[in-house]
């Protein structure tokens, strides 16, 4: 198997999770980032971490090293186990190990039989998923082309499962497009992701790779067309080629507009290059996506309550996401959310107050709250009533209401009844007010 069948299949199996834990399956992600950005120690360092979680997906990549070195014994013992856990891409490499490509289907039927694991179930939760696409796949990163061509009619032939086949057909549509692609076959290509875009479910995935296909072959209008189709998503990657486009046709002023969508505070100089320029933005989306992995295996260790193990994650989310300031910004405001609760376990209230501070200018709101809340959980109820009072100005009605909320709550147990009864009423005044505007936007369902 060539170095593309690694690479390709690193790439199926971040799509694809069966029986893995969330922690399992983020440690692959993270390896599979850093396999993808060449950066091998980081990899290697991860994908065992992830075997050792017990990761089909590492384990797979583990049997595909083994074959690109020939060594196919030591292969079948990590494929095998990877098929044990229900993996469909492991279930067909066994076969093909096994019996070839030529008799893969049957024996995979007769695999999936005796590991007791119904892989069609799978494909019924996952339904452009089949034991066709599947073998294409393999087949298309093994280069055996004409068979994988052959495995892709099969796999628009194959009994759909019952979901709406725009979607079904879509995946089909998509994963050929790809293959022809990769062949430089463009007008094939153009043909299936055309097809895709038929279904009017294109999926993201899809329209991404036609967007990049259409940039490097100079079709700058048709590629804004199809990143303005998904823009609108919040898409950095969308916004950074939409920069990219906007730069080759030098209007500076639309440069700045997308890279303000998608990366804060990055400035570009007007006489850079568009490969230097071309270049930052490649950084950009890929320590973008190291700073999403992080996160993920930071919330895999938090949800064992491994909290020793998660902080790094997080912190390292947070340093990279200030380094690079994404507009899209769940990390910066979600990982604070997760790093305070780390804290306020280790009994580190401190800690736990500069998190807040520190996302006070993005966030001021859902920071002045947490600072009560902390205020609130120590006792300090005049620092508490300090920041519910400026929430008393948000103009979230959520802030206003749950401030009045925990006002009133306060100045009970200081034994001010006045200003309780005051923000009891103004709790009834808001949540009253609240209620009629949900009437207004929703006439006849709230009763």
């Amino acid at each position: 198997m060539t170095k593309m069948l690694v690479y390709l299949l690193l790439v199926f199996s971040t799509l694809y999770t069966y029986s893995d834990s969330h922690l399992a399956s983020s440690l692959h992600q993270l390896s599979s980032h850093y396999f993808k950005t060449k950066q091998l120690d980081l990899a290697k360092k991860y994908s065992k971490l992830a075997i050792a979680e017990g990761s089909s997906q590492a384990l797979l990549d583990k049997g595909y090293q083994y074959t690109k070195k020939g060594n196919y014994s030591k292969a079948k013992q990590y494929v095998k186990q990877a098929a044990y856990k229900r993996n469909p891409f492991a279930c067909m490499t066994l076969a093909i190990l096994d019996h070839g490509i030529e008799n893969a289907v049957t024996t995979y039927d007769k695999i999936t039989k005796k590991l007791g694991s119904n892989c069609d179930v799978l494909f019924q939760k996952i339904p452009h998923l089949s034991k066709w696409t599947v073998l294409a796949d393999i087949c298309f990163a093994m280069g055996k082309n004409k068979q994988a061509e052959e495995c892709y009619r099969q796999a628009l032939e194959y009994p759909k499962p019952q979901v709406e086949s725009s979607y079904y057909k879509d995946n089909i549509y998509s994963n050929i497009a790809y293959f022809y692609k990769k062949q430089k076959r463009l007008e094939l290509a153009m043909h299936f992701y055309q097809k895709a875009l038929d279904t009017g479910e294109c999926s993201n995935n899809a329209l991404a790779d036609l967007a990049k296909t259409c940039y490097k072959q100079g079709k700058l209008d048709l590629t804004r067309a199809l990143c303005y189709r998904k823009v609108f998503d919040s898409n950095i990657e969308y916004h950074a080629y939409l920069a990219l486009i906007e730069h080759a046709k030098g209007d500076t002023n639309a440069v700045q507009y997308h890279l303000k969508y998608a990366f804060m505070g990055t400035e570009v100089p007007a006489t850079i290059t568009a490969q230097a320029f071309d270049k930052l933005i490649k950084k950009h989306i890929a320590t973008y996506s190291e700073t999403i992995c992080l996160t993920w295996v930071g919330y895999g260790y938090f949800e064992r309550k491994q909290y020793d193990q998660a902080l790094p994650y997080f912190l390292q989310a947070i340093a990279l996401n200030l380094e690079n300031r994404y507009t899209i910004n769940f990390v910066r405001y979600d990982v604070t959310e997760y790093l305070v609760k780390i804290y306020i376990q280790q009994g580190n209230f401190d800690l736990a107050k500069k998190a807040y501070q520190q996302i006070m200018e993005e966030f001021p709101d859902k920071a002045r709250y947490g600072l009560a809340g902390l205020a609130k959980k120590q006792g300090k109820y005049e620092e508490a009533e300090k920041y519910y009072k400026f929430l008393e100005e948000s103009s979230d009605a959520r802030f206003k209401e749950d401030a009045c909320k925990h006002l009133t709550t306060i100045y009970k147990k200081q034994q001010k009844f006045d200003l309780a009864n005051i923000y009891m009423h103004k709790l009834k005044v808001l949540r009253d007010e609240n209620y009629k505007k949900m009437k207004d936007l929703y006439p006849g369902e709230l009763s």
